[in-house]
């Protein structure tokens, strides 16, 4: 009684049985819901993709995705990744022009993982050496900058 036997049907499709056709295709069904949802979700929008990455606090924005000395990472496209802040920036206030690339996103807030749109400002490279040497937070410089 606990065996189950298949009775012999008619093959219709490569040798299978009524049965074993009809739980392969649903399986097969299964796995193409499954594919499909997955490419769904590697299509969302870059919007979606990087605001799920936040909280919100008070003051800063914290990027809670990945990390790299501190500042936060997001992979763009395959491959390619920007520093968050820098999204973040474009997607406030539009992407940044060629000659604007030379410019840093500074922070004001002087967090690391801080994304805020309001807490960003553009300056120019040597405008956040000194901002950062200014308020202590790197102490020294390496000997071959000029700054040493």
């Amino acid at each position: 009684m606990g065996v189950v036997v298949c009775e012999p049907q008619p093959s219709f499709i490569s040798g299978y049985t009524a049965l074993h056709f009809s739980k392969a295709l649903a399986n097969t069904i299964l796995l193409m819901i499954i594919e499909e949802l997955f490419l769904l979700y590697r299509k969302r929008p870059l919007e979606v993709r990087f605001w799920r990455k936040v909280t919100k606090t008070k003051s800063c924005w914290l990027w809670n995705g990945g990390t790299s000395e501190g500042y936060g990472m997001f992979m763009v496209e395959k491959h390619h990744y920007q520093l968050a802040h820098h999204v973040s920036w474009d997607l406030a206030f539009g992407l940044r022009p060629e000659y604007c690339k030379q410019f840093d996103v500074m922070h004001i807030c002087d967090d690391r993982r801080c994304i805020r749109p309001s807490h960003l400002v553009l300056g120019s490279r040597g405008a956040n050496v000194c901002d950062v040497f200014l308020k202590g937070r790197k102490r020294q410089f390496r000997r071959s900058s000029p700054f040493a």
